[in-house]
C-alpha cells in the first residue's frame, strides 16, 4: 500500500508485522485500525486551544483579535468557531474549518517533517522547509504539499514529482 496521499515511490509496507516475541505482546492491531491511525495522523487537529496571559490582556480581547483576524483572512462569510470554555475563562478554543478530503493542484511541493507540521497547523509554507518544488511555482500558487516523513527525498525525486 502506498502511504495515503504521496508522491514518493510505492514503498510503503503497511502490513503490520505480527508474532515477534509473541509472549510479550499483549495488543494486536488490525491493518484496517493501522490505516485508519494513518490518515488520522496526516490531518489536522480539531481545535486549536490558546492559553491567555491574564496579566497583560483577558480572554474576551483574545477572542475578538482572533475573530478579527479570521474574518480578514477568510472572509466574513466564513465562519469559525472560536470560543473561551466556561471551565477554563484563560483559554480560547479554535475549531477546525478542515473539510474531508481535499483539493488536488497542478503544483507540488515536497516539504521537511517539521514544516508539514506546521502547514497542518495553519502555518504557510516557507523556504526553508521546502525540499523540493515544481518548477515555476510562484509566491501565492495553489499547491498541493507532502511531508518527507520518512527522509527519502533524493536529487532524483525532485526532478518528477509525478510519479
Amino acid at each position: 500500500m502506498q502511504y495515503p496521499d504521496t508522491p514518493f515511490i510505492n514503498n510503503f509496507n503497511s502490513r503490520l508485522i505480527t508474532g515477534l516475541n509473541e509472549d510479550n505482546c499483549d495488543i494486536r492491531i488490525s491493518n484496517e485500525q493501522y490505516e485508519k491511525t494513518l490518515k488520522w495522523l496526516g490531518s489536522p487537529p480539531k481545535i486549536t486551544s490558546y492559553r491567555v496571559n491574564t496579566l497583560k490582556t483577558n480572554s474576551e480581547e483574545v477572542l475578538a483579535r482572533i475573530q478579527k483576524h479570521i474574518s480578514e483572512v477568510l472572509g466574513s462569510s466564513f465562519q469559525v468557531k472560536v470560543e473561551i470554555p466556561a471551565i477554563i475563562p484563560n483559554v480560547v478554543i479554535i475549531h477546525s474549518y478542515f473539510k474531508e478530503g481535499f483539493d488536488r493542484y497542478d503544483k507540488e511541493i515536497i516539504v521537511d517533517v517539521d514544516c508539514a507540521a506546521a502547514v497542518l497547523r495553519g502555518a504557510h509554507v516557507y523556504a526553508p522547509g521546502v525540499l523540493a518544488m515544481m518548477s515555476g511555482t510562484k509566491i501565492d500558487d495553489s499547491v498541493s504539499i507532502y511531508a518527507d516523513s520518512k527522509k527519502e527525498m533524493q536529487e532524483r525525486d525532485a526532478k518528477d514529482l509525478r510519479r
